[in-house]
């Protein structure tokens, strides 16, 4: 996975963590399939959602997934970590964008009470000078 450090961090993944998750895929590149090992008890244990990701990717439900598993014929080539990689990056973009997103309106909001106070604190000074 070639932006396995960004998905790492994003997932708060640690480095130990993330040298298991090389081997991890290295073993499952050279067998050529996945087993429902793989998947739930070794990537799954780092990377959430692993196992629905992987079965969008294969274009199967989860339950057809987890037949291939115990069959032995989910078949994979280089491409499907490449789409599990891009799979990741994405959400975790999004979150970034949404978080930045949120970050943003509230800095706003913080911005237009603040004025707001600051113009009421005017005008009421205002009508006491008017008013004395």
């Amino acid at each position: 996975m070639k932006d396995l450090d960004f998905i790492c961090y994003g997932l708060g993944i640690s480095d130990a963590d993330k040298g298991k998750i090389k081997i991890i895929i290295k073993t499952i590149k050279n067998k050529g399939f996945l087993t429902a090992r793989d998947l739930r008890d070794w990537l799954g244990e780092f990377l959430p959602g692993a196992f629905s990701k992987s079965a969008d990717i294969l274009s199967v439900s989860c339950e057809e997934l987890n037949d291939m598993l115990y069959d032995r014929t989910a078949f994979i080539d280089d491409s499907f970590f490449d789409e599990l990689n891009d799979t990741y990056v994405k959400e975790l973009r999004e979150l970034k964008y949404r978080w930045e997103l949120r970050r943003s309106i509230y800095d706003l909001k913080y911005s237009v009470e603040k004025a707001l106070k600051d113009d009421f604190n005017r005008l009421r000074l205002l009508i006491r000078g008017v008013f004395r």
